[in-house]
């Protein structure tokens, strides 16, 4: 009796192993006739784009859903994919003709820097702010213009306004009073920024001793107009500029492996990045002046392009 239970169960468990190991190579060859014609339906079709939330959209470079914009009071933080809230709030100076270049400035980070990663070329940052740019009636043809040009005379390179200030009064370009106030931003930057956490009351000290010479800059009359223009978009821009930075650097610092060692790192950029806005600012204008075109417009975009590519070249690289 025994044995013969035995003989039944030894059956049974051959018969169980056989279908299943049928079952399993049907499945096997379905599932490669399903995976081959999905390649096949794959190959004929464009590749489907993620769904983002309403104002989100897509960002290839970055593999991520990124926002349309950033509302006021907030700004784009990289990785944490989302909007969050500044820290820093911006000083304005009504007394600045050229204040609304500052503003102009920093809304146009929000919409690009969350395109941009390690990987950015310097033509991709001027293709992201002419995208940026011409809704708002800027030319291309004069975007890649200011760009071009700058980029000849190896102008972006600048991040430290003081030698753009020596290499400019030695070319015959600006006024020695010119260069003395482009030598006071400096200053505020070395000085005031320096190598200081970017906290609020560092950057009110900065904003408002800056605010300071851009009134007696407004009030100068032995600059020329297109100097007080290069001037005081430049100033506003690094004023903007601190403020937008600021928060940028304290949202994203938090993630390093090694907050101290990032830390470190961010201070020298915060005062690093505002040059180069400042910078790019200034050959902006500078070069607007040299071809008879708008200072003021021709400044912004060598802020935007400036403060971005340094974002890309020492920020991003570095992370």
């Amino acid at each position: 009796m025994k044995k013969y239970i035995f003989s039944m169960l030894f059956a049974i468990a051959t018969i169980c192993l056989v279908s299943c190991s049928k079952l399993e190579s049907n499945m096997d060859n379905q599932n490669s006739i399903g995976l081959s014609n999905s390649n096949v339906k794959k190959s004929n079709s464009s590749p489907n784009v993620p769904e983002c939330p309403p104002g989100y959209h897509w960002n290839w470079d970055s593999g991520k859903c990124v926002a349309d914009d950033c509302p006021t009071g907030y700004h784009w933080d990289n990785l944490k994919s989302a909007c969050v809230v500044n820290t820093i709030y911006v000083i304005a100076n009504p007394q600045n003709p050229d204040d609304s270049i500052g503003s102009r400035h920093n809304q146009a980070l929000s919409s690009i820097m969350p395109e941009v990663s390690s990987t950015t070329t310097d033509s991709e940052v001027v293709q992201l702010t002419i995208n940026y740019l011409v809704p708002y009636g800027y030319d291309t043809t004069e975007i890649w213009m200011e760009y071009d040009i700058s980029d000849s005379l190896r102008l972006f390179g600048y991040s430290a306004i003081d030698s753009l200030a020596y290499k400019m009064y030695a070319n015959g370009e600006i006024s020695s009073t010119a260069e003395s106030y482009m030598l006071d931003l400096s200053s505020l930057l070395n000085n005031v920024i320096g190598n200081n956490d970017p906290i609020d009351s560092i950057y009110d000290v900065f904003a408002n001793d800056a605010i300071y010479h851009e009134n007696e800059i407004n009030s100068d009359n032995s600059l020329s107009s297109d100097e007080k223009t290069m001037l005081l978009s430049g100033y506003a821009i690094a004023r903007y500029s601190a403020a937008y930075w600021g928060n940028y650097l304290n949202s994203n610092s938090g993630n390093s492996p090694s907050y101290q060692v990032q830390m470190s790192f961010l201070k020298k950029f915060w005062k690093q990045i505002i040059g180069a806005d400042g910078a790019g600012s200034v050959v902006g204008g500078g070069n607007a002046a040299a071809h008879k075109q708008h200072v003021g417009h021709w400044g912004l975009i060598g802020g935007i392009i400036g403060s971005a590519a340094e974002a890309v070249k020492d920020f991003f690289q570095s992370i």
